[in-house]
C-alpha cells in the first residue's frame, strides 16, 4: 500500500474546511491561502459583501484558485441575520414569515433567500435555523427561532429547505443539538444548556431525528449539555454528540448525501 504524501494529506485536510477571511476583493495573500489550502468552501460575511457585482466577482476568483469546486457559504435567514440587506434590501426574518401560518410563503421565502444567494454567486446558505422558541433564548435568538413545538419548526424548516432547492442551494439546519434553551450568544460565551437527554431527545433533537433523510447538512452549535456529556466541552468538539449521537444513534449523513448535494449546487 502507497503512503500517502505530505501533498495528498495536505489537500485530504484542506476538503475539511469551509474557510471565512476579511476583505472584499482577491488579494495576493488571500489567492496564496486558498492555493495552499485547496478548502471544501469559503464563507462569505457582511464585511466582505459591498454589492452584487463584486460579490460574484470574489466569489469566481476564490473558485480559480481552488481545483475542486467549492461550497461558496453565506448565513443568510433574514430579519438580523441578513448579509445581503445593503446588496438586494432587507428580507423578512424567519419568525416573521411563520406567523402568516402560510406554507406557500414559507417556501417562497426559502426561494427568495435561494434566488439571491445565487444571482451573487452562492450554492449554499447556512439556513434554517431549527432551534426552538423558547423563553429561555428569546434575547439570543429572538426572531431567527419560529416555535416552541418541534413539530412546527420542521414544518417551517421543510419548506425553506424545498425553497432554496428550488434556486438550486444547498440548505442546512442549525444549530445541533440545540439553542431553545442557551441564554448567551454563543459567539462570544459559552452557555449551559441544563436539560436532561430525554428532554433534549424528545424536543430540541425532534427535528434532526424527523429530518434526518432530508437535510444537506447539520451545522453544530457551540453550547455545553453537560447532564449529557458530564463535561465542559462545547458541542461542536464533541465525540459524543457529533459521532455517538448525531452518526451513530440519529443515523446522519445517509448513504450518497454528498452526491445529492452536488447535484443540486452544481445546477
Amino acid at each position: 500500500m502507497r503512503k500517502k504524501t505530505d501533498s495528498s494529506i495536505a489537500a485530504s485536510i484542506g476538503q475539511l474546511l469551509i474557510i471565512g477571511f476579511d476583505g472584499t476583493a482577491m488579494s495576493p495573500r488571500l489567492g496564496s491561502l486558498l492555493t495552499r489550502l485547496q478548502p471544501a468552501g469559503v464563507i462569505l460575511f457582511a464585511r466582505n459583501i459591498t454589492g452584487g457585482q463584486q460579490t460574484y466577482q470574489l466569489l469566481k476568483d476564490c473558485q480559480a484558485c481552488v481545483s475542486t469546486p467549492l461550497f461558496t457559504c453565506v448565513d443568510m435567514e433574514g430579519g438580523r441575520v441578513d448579509r445581503f440587506r445593503n446588496v438586494t434590501g432587507p428580507t423578512p426574518s424567519a419568525a416573521e414569515v411563520f406567523a402568516t401560518g402560510t406554507r406557500k410563503l414559507f417556501r417562497k421565502h426559502g426561494k427568495v433567500i435561494g434566488e439571491s444567494c445565487r444571482a451573487l454567486g452562492f450554492n449554499t446558505d447556512f439556513a434554517p435555523v431549527v432551534d426552538l422558541a423558547f423563553e429561555a433564548s428569546k434575547t439570543v435568538m429572538s426572531s431567527r427561532a419560529v416555535s416552541a413545538d418541534p413539530k412546527q419548526a420542521v414544518i417551517y424548516a421543510r419548506e425553506v429547505l424545498a425553497g432554496l432547492r428550488s434556486a438550486n442551494v444547498v440548505g442546512s439546519a442549525k444549530h445541533f443539538p440545540g439553542l431553545g434553551e442557551a441564554n448567551l450568544d454563543t459567539h462570544h460565551e459559552l452557555p449551559s444548556v441544563n436539560k436532561s437527554w430525554k428532554q433534549l431527545w424528545a424536543a430540541d433533537i425532534f427535528p434532526y431525528r424527523a429530518m434526518r433523510r432530508e437535510l444537506p447538512m447539520i451545522l453544530i452549535g457551540h453550547a455545553n449539555y453537560p447532564e449529557v456529556t458530564h463535561d465542559h466541552s462545547p458541542a461542536s468538539l464533541s465525540q459524543k454528540w457529533i459521532t455517538d449521537v448525531l452518526r451513530k444513534k440519529i443515523g446522519y449523513p445517509r448513504a450518497g448525501l454528498y452526491q445529492t448535494i452536488w447535484k443540486w449546487a452544481e445546477c
